[in-house]
């Protein structure tokens, strides 16, 4: 869309029209794509916030690889926009748990 009103705006020039007849219409086309463009980030981040997140725990029990391979996984949990541990990665960290010894998985410790 952008690309069609500046390849108009240059042919309009080359055919000699006026520069302040091209740039009315020229500007008014920017200022459009700009409201649209606002209007979309407004939404999408009203749709974003409004989102429920869901997690899936299909996964095998410690994440078995390769067929009967067990590997140790350690998870990590913070969260970056707070700048640590919070509750939220506490409680995530107690599911973790309470997973792995229903799974017959006894977690290793800390780390």
């Amino acid at each position: 869309m952008l690309g069609c009103g500046a390849l108009a705006a240059l042919l309009a020039l080359i055919a000699g029209v006026e520069v302040a007849d091209v740039a009315v219409p020229a500007i008014a086309g920017a200022v459009l794509l700009g409201v649209v463009v606002y209007a979309d980030y407004i939404t999408s981040r009203r749709a974003w916030r409004e989102s429920v997140v869901r997690l899936s725990r299909n996964t095998p029990p410690a994440f078995a690889l390769l067929g009967m391979i067990w590997r140790d996984v350690l998870f990590v949990l913070s969260t970056h926009s707070e700048g640590g541990v919070t509750s939220k990665d506490v409680d995530l960290a107690i599911q973790i748990d309470r997973l792995a010894r229903e799974a017959g998985v006894a977690p290793a410790g800390t780390g």
